[in-house]
């Protein structure tokens, strides 16, 4: 959902209670007008029934405009959010395809028995936002949250994988073995890098709207399906 729906879903709720509130003042002043109220009492009870009506349109009123500013909010600390994991989601982009192609080459050409906890180590050393960064990024489009924390989920998958392969030095000494291993390997983590590039280009999108006071749907989008928003 874009900065522009919200805005339109914002003014249609104020559009409502306002005609609502239109219609229903102009509702109790033409029964008014029909059935004139005669004694003290009558208008009385008239002043409460338009005073209540007035006081339920004000607090929807109040309540709409408060939902609107608690959306302007978050969405603004979800763009930040996401211009702060630019660079470190690029970086893991980059270590996952490189660590993916080593062990895609060494499901064919064998490699060295350290390379599985190698992975292990650069995978541990890599950042990809915490869950209070997943959490903050849910107001942005094409589901940037929801992507990131599949990353992560696949992310700590692989790391869990490898680190069972690379607890087992004594068959990785089998050529066969590191050759079975590695295309396991290659397999776990072939979804990781794409998916940490598409969120890396998404975020670099919402970083460059900030500087250049645009909203990421005039960007092109990075998956070249032109869907900013849902």
């Amino acid at each position: 959902m874009t900065k522009k729906t919200h805005d339109r879903q914002g003014e249609s709720w104020l559009d409502m209670v306002l005609v609502g509130g239109g219609f229903a003042l102009g509702l109790v002043l033409a029964v008014a007008l029909v059935h004139t109220p005669g004694t003290s009492e009558e208008w009385a009870s008239w002043a409460t029934a338009v005073g209540t009506i007035g006081a339920v349109f004000a607090a929807l009123y109040l309540a709409t405009r408060e939902d609107r500013r608690r959306r302007r909010e978050a969405l603004a600390v979800a763009k930040l959010t996401a211009s702060s994991l630019t660079f470190r989601l690029a970086i893991a982009n980059g270590e996952t395809q490189n660590i993916y192609n080593q062990f895609s080459s060494m499901e064919r050409n064998d490699g060295p028995p350290g390379r599985f906890e190698e992975a292990v180590r650069r995978l541990r050393s890599l950042d990809i936002g915490s869950h209070e960064d997943r959490i903050a990024l849910i107001p942005l489009p094409n589901r940037c949250a929801y992507k990131l924390a599949g990353a992560h989920d696949r992310l700590h998958s692989s790391i869990k994988i490898l680190e069972g392969m690379a607890a087992q030095p004594v068959a990785l000494k089998d050529e066969s073995i590191r050759k079975e291993s590695a295309k396991r390997a290659a397999f776990v983590l072939q979804e990781l890098p794409p998916l940490l590039h598409q969120i890396s280009q998404q975020c670099q999108l919402i970083s460059m709207s900030l500087t250049n006071h645009r909203w990421p749907h005039e960007f092109k989008n990075p998956v070249g399906d032109g869907s900013w928003g849902e």
